[in-house]
């Protein structure tokens, strides 16, 4: 019975750290999309702000 429960938290053990490093990953993907999507903002911006500017 001690085997048993030794493996299983072992296993648990494992899972945790996939589960750790999966989150890590998604959340260095978020990170980059938001950074993206602030350039793509500021590009959206400075595009008005000329478009406005040209129509004077």
């Amino acid at each position: 019975m001690r085997v048993i429960l030794c493996f299983l938290s072992l296993a648990q053990i494992r899972l945790s750290a996939f589960d750790r490093e999966r989150s890590r990953m998604l959340a260095r993907q978020a990170d980059e999309a938001l950074m993206r999507a602030c350039s793509r903002m500021a590009l959206a911006e400075s595009l008005a702000r000329r478009a406005r500017l040209s129509g004077r």
